[in-house]
């Protein structure tokens, strides 16, 4: 049962007692580069940040904890700081069909899996209540209309 507290603060009591976890290269390459190049795709998103964060995040919150969570998995990893999916151009953008062979580079570079620590981030981490951070980002799209 969800306290009125863990619904005020958007928190949940997401699996609080595990502090390492382990990640493929790719789940984390999702956060610290911002492509999604995972075969899991955007479910290895919500693994990673709803393990940095300790919440149960929704889509919206997304954006906000990929922010939040990629300096510390870089404080890390900070060997992961090389790792440019965007160097992959085509005309008019990034061609990310050319993602899975620069994955398995970096994987040969760095290896195939990394154990993170969620210890530090998860103390510093303030959920939002999910429906008011809906609410605000609804607000600023209008006055950036």
């Amino acid at each position: 049962m969800v306290s009125k507290k863990d619904l005020n603060t958007g928190t949940s009591k997401l699996k609080k007692d595990i502090t390492k976890k382990e990640f493929t290269l790719a789940q984390i390459l999702n956060i610290t580069t911002g492509y999604l190049v995972s075969d899991g795709r955007i479910d290895d998103v919500y693994d990673v940040l709803n393990f940095m964060t300790g919440d149960d995040l929704m889509t919206h919150s997304l954006p906000r904890a990929t922010e939040f969570a990629k300096p510390f998995l870089l404080k890390q990893f900070p060997q992961l700081k090389e790792a440019d999916f965007a160097s992959i151009k085509i005309s008019g953008g990034i061609d990310p069909d050319k993602f899975p062979a620069l994955l398995r580079q970096y994987e040969k570079k760095f290896g195939n899996s990394f154990v993170v620590s969620n210890e530090e981030s998860k103390k510093q981490y303030q959920g939002k209540n999910p429906i008011l951070g809906l609410s605000e980002m609804m607000d600023k799209a209008k006055r950036d209309r």
